[in-house]
């Protein structure tokens, strides 16, 4: 048996705005239900 699941968030920026920042860790707690924070464990690439 198979269940198909569509979820939705509105994200408020600008459509070229969107995909830095749903991709960006830090915002996760902001706009992904289930997670309340979002930390590194290590460095990312990069330094962020």
């Amino acid at each position: 048996m198979t269940t198909d699941v569509t979820a939705e968030r509105v994200i408020p920026l600008p459509p070229e705005s969107v995909a830095a920042y749903a991709m960006d860790w830090r915002h996760d707690a902001e706009w992904t239900q289930g997670i309340r924070t979002a930390e590194l464990t290590a460095e990312a690439d990069g330094g962020a």
